[in-house]
């Protein structure tokens, strides 16, 4: 299992960073990687759904993202299926005058196809690179 974690700090208030980050379809624009979002009429609730095709290392695939929790403005939870299989989480928390948003990532990729063409390594930290830019993008998004 590969667990990836990023964070960043971002001077902005947790209901500002809800408002930018919440809505799935803006993905793409901040977060590397991300070809499209499609989510279904219930998203961010519980138990809905976010499908993302996702490019890594010259890789393109598919996941399924199922909102496992939510609570707006603190954190949001999904759980990863497809061709990669684990969770995924956002946080946000206050540190001093400032929140420190952090991006957990833990999952495993199947052995069939991806697992023979893809080198996992090179992925891994594309995947790595991925979510500590879209962090980046998220914070410089905010503020402007």
């Amino acid at each position: 299992m590969t667990t990836i974690r990023h964070g960043v700090a971002v001077n902005a208030s947790p209901d500002a960073i809800e408002a930018y980050s919440r809505y799935a379809e803006s993905w793409p624009d901040w977060f590397p990687g991300v070809v499209s979002v499609e989510v279904d009429d219930t998203y961010p609730a519980v138990n809905s759904t976010a499908q993302v095709t996702f490019q890594a290392a010259g890789t393109t695939f598919d996941l399924l993202l199922m909102v496992l929790e939510y609570l707006p403005g603190e954190r949001v939870v999904y759980e990863l299926q497809g061709m990669a299989q684990g969770q995924a989480s956002f946080s946000i928390s206050t540190e001093e005058d400032e929140q420190q948003v952090d991006g957990f990532i833990e999952y495993e990729l199947p052995g069939g196809v991806l697992g023979r063409i893809a080198d996992r390594a090179v992925i891994e930290q594309r995947v790595s690179e991925s979510l500590e830019q879209a962090l980046y993008n998220l914070k410089a998004g905010i503020e402007g």
